[in-house]
């Protein structure tokens, strides 16, 4: 194929991406990396549906309405993670964002539309997204089958997110410190605190309120592999010499599966999470389960 040839087909792949009005963003960087996170234009123009075209993101971010895990955001492409807040203000007045009537009528029309699943990635972040126009507030978290869903929150879960713990060190004239893995490092923690374990962080102060031992008995909520997604309470713990930790749990259903324990999040301790799951409780269900229950 000539150099002719290869310019003619580059060229009608960009008019038939120009004719479908087809768009790629790319993260900017943050805390997050590309396959762990959604920038936020995603959540705003095709998960919430507040915007229908990417102009229109970016009106809406300019007005510094929304909010992720506490502070203002204004880069349409910034990487939002699960677990973490995100909140939209003022639900009494429901405002328009924006002055074009198609878009007021799509935002009355997606509100049902916040809790479906949309894309699989092999990790969990857990940000919080607030919108202070509508006073909403919405967690990014994994469905049973590994894919982000934008989960509805109240007003007091928002005020804290779950932060798995990286590494625990010695800092600068020997502060402890402990890495977490939206990018925070916190000084001073507690020293039961070892890597691996889930911290509770409070939002406004930075602060470390709680935190949970990862050990038997632990509910935790699966981030890669073919288990992405399903929450279960760990059994046991195998070490393997040379090779990875594997870690056997439990779901809700009596089933049991195994992964790595890198791929393991904690969201609590028994039957008791620290957060709202989506729907499904992180039940892996069978083929033959899934058509009955659309049957249903």
């Amino acid at each position: 194929m000539d150099a002719r040839t290869i310019v003619k087909n580059v060229h009608i792949f960009v008019l038939v991406l120009t004719a479908t009005r087809f768009s790629v963003f790319v993260r900017s960087v943050g805390p997050h990396k590309a396959r762990e996170c959604l920038p936020l234009c995603l959540i705003l123009r095709n998960r919430l549906k507040y915007a229908l075209t990417y102009k229109e993101v970016t009106t809406i971010l300019m007005q510094r309405v929304v909010k992720v895990d506490g502070k203002v955001r204004m880069d349409k492409c910034f990487p939002c993670g699960i677990m973490g807040a995100y909140r939209i203000v003022d639900a009494t007045r429901r405002e328009r964002f924006l002055d074009d009537d198609r878009v007021y009528l799509g935002l009355a029309r997606a509100r049902r539309l916040t809790e479906t699943p949309f894309l699989s990635f092999p990790f969990i972040t857990t940000d919080v997204v607030s919108i202070e126009k509508s006073d909403e507030h919405f967690r990014l978290i994994y469905d049973h089958k590994g894919r982000f869903v934008v989960q509805r929150i109240d007003s007091e879960q928002a005020q804290y997110k779950l932060c798995k713990v990286k590494s625990k060190k010695l800092g600068d004239k020997g502060v402890p410190c402990v890495g977490l893995h939206d990018g925070r490092t916190i000084r001073y923690p507690d020293p039961l605190i070892k890597e691996g374990d889930t911290v509770v962080v409070d939002i406004a102060s930075n602060k470390i309120t709680d935190f949970v031992k990862f050990d038997v008995g632990s509910m935790c909520m699966i981030t890669g592999g073919r288990n992405a997604g399903r929450v279960g309470v760990v059994q046991r713990r195998e070490k393997h010499i040379g090779s990875f930790e594997i870690v056997h749990l439990k779901d809700a259903a009596g089933q049991e599966f195994a992964t790595r324990a890198t791929n393991v999040f904690v969201i609590g301790t028994g039957n008791k999470p620290l957060i709202r799951l989506p729907k499904g409780k992180g039940i892996k269900l069978s083929i033959i389960d899934e058509r009955a229950a659309h049957e249903a």
